[in-house]
């Protein structure tokens, strides 16, 4: 069994700023309304409004389809959406690419709050559980505008549940997957119709790791001292707990959170020869610590500031052991094998909003954050950064269009940063809605591919102080037609210069550069229909990209990736409902070093995740609801990387663990909501 997390929370001291007392522009009842609006989105808005008024595209994924996903965490979720590719890795975990581009070019919010604290460029957003996420909100493109660098490729948003009925609302749910996985989360909110809603929420998460030689039906037993302790899938134990509210002052709303994580990863080795009596593991230990609040003040016609000060403080340790597989006793291997890396966040936004009444409105605001990189494996042992950036919008708007341009100039202590221009526009025709946009993209190199120092017997990895900035050019045209069938299409065009990467430097060592550009463009179509009982979801995308793998060679051939989905919902009954899922993952191209060293394409395979939850039963008083999924039906687990000639292979590629089965089983002191 993993070892038992030790959690240690670290105190942040927030400044909030004094607020005046004054009589309310608006009457109580309609601004709690305005706040707890929850049919809206909210990612990149002034207040909350509906997908089809917004400025931007917001694809938005609800509660309800949540749950009928059988997703627990934010990669099950992202892995059943079009242009969205998952990767997994056994240590860093999950991470996402969309339309191509996925790393250090996407940004994950928690209600409006950056998630800190990145793995080879990645969030792992297995790390972020969906048991207290009321929907999630995805921009594609660049929001360089609105929320600084890290926003490339596009914006993740989970926007967490709140109480909107008196009183206390208390949730338990537990869950088992037969590959060995069982989950417990715990809920309670409370509110007083006056302006006050608290919030908490606890979490446990356990696997107990996975290969294919499992039984279908894996229980929770230890593993042998033997080759059959090295498990393809890592065992894991995650914690994470949530506590906020908000408290409604005169004209302003505040808005405290704190969010806690910790993880616990076992990679158990194999014996090792000749006598097979010890072997040597890893346990990767990672916590975050996030406090944070945000201020709202609201006017005659909505939100006249919002205000956020968060710090997050982010450490991942690894210890490397020796195992003695007699007695099953472990001590810590040479100190050079140990390694801490801390990551210490704070920043504070602000938005002021002017206008409203009439066709023209804008706002004005700032964006400062500091960070500091700590660890043995970093040049001097600490290195820190700050951006002060001043951002400001201007939209003008009438009853059939509306236009918003954007602006945002920036101070990085280690960078010169460029005027980041956005615009995006909006036409309104009967039932018809077209969206237009544009938005140039900035990233500053991070902290370890600047400071990066990393040399064992197999490896030899620096950074590079000479790394220059990546940059992009967004453009996306969308349209979207209600009626019986909904009806969506896009087409986009995306270009990023100066991409940074680990390139050989032929004396074997490694070093971060600025090697390529990467271009893609794609279309997606989308189609709804619904009727009284059910609702079906189909939609298809291609993308096509091109790398230039190096500043001295043109662009390699084009890579065209296909998509494709169906996904449905049943309501048999009023206590009964289906819902399925299909996902096609065409062929993908990659690029790897050849066997003399130089670049060689070779293709992932296509692949097909099929999903179906065969029961969501909620009882009659709907305070019990069960559900069945049958999950990974076409039992896809990995994929082989060949090169062109097929005479070696790169690699495999994780994808999902086997067939399962999970049971989800929810309590609710209140009657669920319908």
């Amino acid at each position: 069994m993993l070892a038992q997390p030790k959690l240690t929370l670290t105190l942040a001291l927030l400044a909030v700023c004094t607020v005046g007392q004054g009589q309310s522009a608006l009457e109580d009842s309609v601004l709690w309304r305005w706040v707890e609006l929850t049919d809206a989105v909210v990612t990149g808005e002034r207040d909350g409004t509906s997908a089809k008024d917004a400025l931007r595209m917001i694809r938005t994924v609800d509660e309800k389809s949540i749950a009928a996903s059988g997703a627990s965490q934010l990669n099950q979720l992202l892995n059943s959406q079009l242009n969205f590719r998952i990767t997994q890795d056994p240590i860093l975990g999950s991470g996402a690419a969309l339309n191509g581009l996925g790393g250090e070019g996407l940004t994950v919010l928690v209600d409006g709050v950056p998630v800190r604290g990145r793995l080879n460029g990645q969030v792992d957003i297995s790390q972020l559980s969906l048991n207290n996420v009321a929907r999630v909100e995805i921009v594609n493109g660049p929001m360089a505008v609105e929320y600084g660098t890290n926003a490339l490729a596009g914006t993740i948003n989970l926007i967490t549940k709140s109480n909107h009925r008196e009183g206390l609302q208390l949730t338990a749910t537990g869950q088992y997957e037969t590959i060995g996985q069982h989950e417990f989360n715990l809920s309670a909110t409370h509110a007083n119709g006056e302006g006050r809603n608290l919030q908490a929420s606890i979490n446990q998460y356990y696997f107990d790791g996975w290969s294919p030689t499992d039984a279908l039906l894996d229980g929770f037993a230890p593993f042998a001292a033997d080759t059959g302790r090295v498990a393809l899938w890592n065992p894991k134990l995650q914690r994470t707990a949530r506590f906020g509210g908000k408290w409604k002052f005169g004209d302003w709303i505040v808005a405290p959170a704190f969010d806690v994580m910790h993880e616990t990863i076992e990679n158990r080795g194999a014996p090792r020869m000749p006598y097979l009596e010890y072997a040597f593991d890893d346990v990767y230990s990672t916590q975050r610590v996030a406090p944070s609040v945000q201020l709202r003040h609201y006017g005659e016609v909505g939100t006249d500031w919002n205000i956020l000060a968060s710090y997050q403080a982010y450490t991942r340790q690894r210890a490397s052991l020796r195992t003695d597989l007699t007695t099953l006793d472990s001590e810590l291997r040479n100190p050079s094998e140990q390694d801490t890396t801390a990551v210490n966040t704070w920043q504070t936004r602000g938005t002021r909003y002017f206008g409203g009444n009439g066709p023209w409105s804008g706002s004005a605001g700032w964006d400062i954050v500091h960070e500091d990189l700590a660890g043995a494996r970093i040049a001097e042992g600490v290195q820190s950064r700050m951006n002060v950036d001043a951002f400001g919008t201007l939209a003008w708007k009438s009853n059939r269009q509306s236009h918003q341009l954007g602006i945002r100039q920036g101070f990085n202590s280690d960078f010169d940063v460029p005027l980041l221009p956005s615009w995006n526009g909006r036409w309104g025709l009967e039932k018809t809605v077209v969206r237009a946009a544009y938005a140039r993209g900035f990233r500053a190199p991070n902290l370890k591919e600047q400071h990066f120092q990393f040399v064992d017997t197999n490896h030899e990895l620096f950074g590079n102080l000479g790394l220059r900035p990546e940059s992009s050019h967004f453009a996306q045209l969308a349209a979207e037609r209600e009626g019986r069938m909904k009806v969506q299409a896009r087409v986009f065009v995306n270009r990023v210069f100066d991409r940074i990467g680990l390139v050989d430097q032929t004396d074997g060592t490694f070093q971060y550069e600025n090697f390529s550009a990467f271009e893609a463009q794609g279309i997606q179509l989308n189609a709804l229909q619904s009727g009284e009982t059910w609702n079906v979801e189909a939609g298809v995308s291609w993308v096509s990209n091109r790398t230039q793998a190096s500043l001295d060679e043109g662009f390699q051939p084009r890579v065209l990736t296909p998509e494709a989905q169906l996904q449905g919902r049943w309501q048999l009954r009023p206590q009964w409902a289906i819902a399925a899922l299909i996902k096609y993952n065409g062929a993908q191209g990659r690029f790897i070093a050849g066997v003399d060293g130089e670049l060689e394409q070779v293709e992932a395979p296509a692949y097909t995740l099929i999903d179906v939850n065969a029961v969501d039963w909620v009882s009659k008083n709907r305070y019990y609801r069960v559900q069945v999924h049958f999950k990974n039906l076409a039992d896809v687990t990995s994929l082989n990387l060949g090169t062109p000639d097929g005479q070696h292979s790169s690699g495999t590629a994780l994808i999902a663990w086997g067939r399962s089965v999970q049971v989800r089983f929810t309590y609710s002191l209140k009657p669920q909501q319908p």
